[in-house]
């Protein structure tokens, strides 16, 4: 993909961004764009790093299995919806003529979302910007939900806990939402590109499948977290690997992740070519 390419970029809402299909693999998206220029984690319970073009404007985000999921879009792209221009038009005029074509958009923290066509506009200088808008988000399956809070406050754990194969403290794979929540009080519900998910103040992500089963538990911080009795949070990721990689040689170290022996958990950091930062996540399970 050229410069070129990139300068007008027409988005066809939950399909595609230009060149770009979403639900596409990862590999096809890096055919048109080539290497990213930083592959990192949104955030420490995302399973999958996100991809940054920042000559092109355009950062992708993945979803399990690694199929494109959303495109953010900021200068130098272009990104065209209908004819309107949305980085390229005063914010007020973007949002008169996307209202003339939907319903009114919804606004929070910066962001207008239009659920009809799947995109979210981001201003950093408030409501209806004289300015341009900052970038433009498109997803694949619409509008994440807001977040709902729930559960009662519960005081963390003093000791560190203990991670296995099938689960992290007293939070098991296979186990129903509902049991999942009576051990780690509050959080807030949310929906992570298909997966309902919960996220605990406490210092636990859990990732539910259709049925409300936990398939994915991941450990953040502020939470203290050993492995064999090695504190794993707070260790930087070069120090682990060289650790973990004597005692464990049938372990996996990509970039971003170790894998704990065959099948075992994961410790992963959030920006992949930083490995003197501490890890930011263990995770157990998977999500098919």
């Amino acid at each position: 993909m050229s410069h070129d390419e990139t300068k007008i970029l027409r988005i066809e809402p939950f399909r595609s961004v230009g060149p770009l299909r979403l639900g596409a693999s990862r590999d096809s998206c890096r055919e048109y764009l080539g290497q990213p220029d930083e592959s990192y984690r949104r955030s420490a319970w995302e399973v999958e790093l996100a991809d940054s073009y920042l000559d092109f404007g355009i950062t992708l985000d993945f979803g399990p299995g690694g199929l494109l999921e959303a495109v953010e879009m900021f200068p130098p792209a272009r990104p065209v919806l209908e004819g309107i221009d949305l980085l390229g038009l005063p914010g007020r005029d973007v949002l008169r003529l996307l209202s003339e074509r939907a319903s009114t958009p919804e606004f929070s923290l910066g962001v207008y979302n239009f659920d009809e066509f799947g995109i979210s506009l981001f201003s950093s200088s408030g409501p209806a910007p004289d300015g341009l808008f900052d970038s433009v988000s498109v997803f694949r399956r619409g509008i994440p939900a807001q977040p709902d809070f729930f559960g009662k406050e519960a005081e963390l754990p003093s000791e560190p806990i203990s991670v296995s194969v099938d689960g992290i403290g007293e939070a098991r794979l296979g186990m129903g939402r509902e049991g999942v929540r009576s051990l780690f009080g509050e959080g807030m519900a949310a929906d992570y590109y298909g997966w309902s998910t919960d996220i605990f103040f406490a210092g636990i992500v859990a990732q539910y499948d259709a049925a409300g089963i936990a398939r994915r538990i991941v450990a953040t911080a502020p939470l203290q977290v050993s492995f064999h009795g090695n504190d794993v949070l707070r260790t930087p990721f070069r120090e682990f690997v060289r650790t973990v990689v004597a005692a464990m040689p049938d372990c996996v170290v990509s970039r971003a992740a170790v894998t704990l022996g065959r099948g075992g958990p994961q410790v992963l950091i959030s920006r992949a070519g930083a490995d003197d930062l501490p890890i930011s996540a263990v995770s157990v399970g998977a999500l098919t």
